[in-house]
């Protein structure tokens, strides 16, 4: 596992068996983007730029939590 993913599942207290699969994409091409085009290491804060985390009722159940695109932030 990439070490970006170490700190951020933690931060939101859960593990990649709670995210939908859709959400998985969106951390790898955020962790690709970082360290191919732009060079620099995946930062948080510019993660929680560009997205945040819901959940649906009874979180912490397989596939409930995913990552979203903060509004205006859509190409």
């Amino acid at each position: 596992m990439h070490p970006f993913l170490h700190k951020l599942l933690p931060y939101y207290g859960i593990s990649l068996i709670h995210l939908n699969p859709n959400s998985i994409p969106h951390l790898a091409i955020f962790i690709n983007l970082c360290e191919a085009y732009l060079g620099i290491e995946p930062h948080f804060n510019l993660f929680c730029y560009f997205f945040h985390l819901k959940s649906f009722a009874g979180a912490k159940v397989v596939g409930t939590t995913y990552l979203v695109l903060r509004d205006g932030k859509a190409v």
